[in-house]
Parts: C-alpha cells; structure tokens; sequence
C-alpha cells in the first residue's frame, strides 16, 4: 500500500507563510532553490510567478520539470507544470490572492 502524500493532510502547513522551490537550471544543471509564497489545493500546490515566463525559476521548469519543495523540514520531491488553462490559473490566483491578503 502506497503511503499517503504529505499534501493531503495540509492542516500542519497550509498556513505556513512560504515554501522553497528547487528547480534544476536549464543552463547550469545546478540546483535553484527560491523562497516563494504558495497555496494548496488538495494535493496540488500552486506558485505564481511575479514575472510570468521571465522568471528563472519558470524557464527551468519547462526545460526540466522535476521539482523538490521544501516547507519545514519535509522534503518532497515531485513534477511541476506550468498552468496554462485560464480557468485553473483564475483558481491558483485566486487561492494564492486569498492566503496572503
């Protein structure tokens, strides 16, 4: 039996004021790792970028979508994706505009 995702019981984290994002630089192989603001969703965790498809971070991720994110000591170690549907970036915006306002 598969061991349950740490993302589903989000009550010990959800409201934890950042995370940190380690892409793998599309240019250096070398790890970059970001503090940024996220929201959960079920198991899905949501980042918004202040730069859109400027961001480093951003243009690692569509090169190589492995991932780790890091939030108190729990490592996890999974595959981001750029949202590009209007209405699940309406949801994400919406999700991270209302934890941090």
């Amino acid at each position: 039996m598969a061991s349950p995702s740490p993302l589903r019981d989000d009550a010990w984290f959800a409201n934890e004021p950042f995370c940190y994002l380690t892409t793998r630089g599309r240019v250096t192989g070398q790890p970059h790792r970001i503090e940024i603001w996220f929201a959960l969703d079920g198991s899905t965790l949501y980042m918004l970028s202040g730069g859109r498809d400027r961001s480093d971070w951003v243009k690692n991720l569509r090169k190589t979508p492995q991932v780790t994110v890091e939030l108190r000591g729990l490592v996890i170690s999974g595959h981001g994706r750029i949202v590009d549907d209007p209405d699940e970036d309406e949801i994400a915006r919406t999700l991270v505009h209302d934890k941090y306002a």
